[in-house]
């Protein structure tokens, strides 16, 4: 049975406003625009019926989840899934997002490495794969998506630097086998 998975990427939170990279070190909370993008992201999915509701740890996800289910008036419980966490990416945190994503482009590891960044998120998708659901949503971050990307199209983990990103609020939506 094939099951389908809505991957949103947070709202806007205060490190994207300054131009620099939180990471999974930096609990970084939605700004105003933030919550608002949360609750546009919901109008966007207001059609679909989500009987499996999963979150990163930090902040910013977790609370772009609360405003999606309010807005959408679902009342189920949040699953808090470490393996859906953004990467740490050790001395970047806090760092421009250019010079970060420069030095990520030329192959770089900083903090959390790609391979085991894409073992944690592997795990995270076998979780997901033993749920029984139809459909799920998971709040998440830029660089989980794209990782989940490397993973379900079999890529090499160092190839997640050159998977196009999310805007805040928008989502991926996959088919799990």
């Amino acid at each position: 049975m094939s099951k389908t998975v809505y991957f949103v990427r947070h709202g806007e939170c205060v490190a994207n406003v300054k131009g620099v990279i939180a990471g999974g070190a930096d609990d970084s909370p939605l700004t105003e625009l933030g919550k608002i993008q949360a609750t546009e992201t919901a109008q966007n999915l207001k059609d679909i019926d989500f009987d499996l509701i999963i979150s990163s740890p930090l902040s910013r996800a977790v609370d772009t989840t609360k405003i999606v289910l309010a807005a959408l008036n679902i009342h189920k419980q949040i699953f808090i899934k470490s393996e859906f966490t953004e990467r740490n990416v050790g001395e970047f945190t806090g760092k421009s997002k250019e010079e970060y994503f420069a030095f990520e482009a030329a192959g770089g590891e900083a903090g959390e490495h790609t391979s085991d960044m894409q073992n944690r998120v592997r795990n995270g998708l076998d979780w997901l794969k033993e749920q029984d659901f139809k459909t799920a949503l998971v709040v998440t971050h830029n660089g989980t998506v794209r990782m989940v990307r490397t993973v379900l199209d079999k890529l090499p983990a160092s190839d997640f630097a050159n998977i196009p990103q999310l805007h805040n609020g928008e989502f991926l939506k996959i088919e799990l086998e």
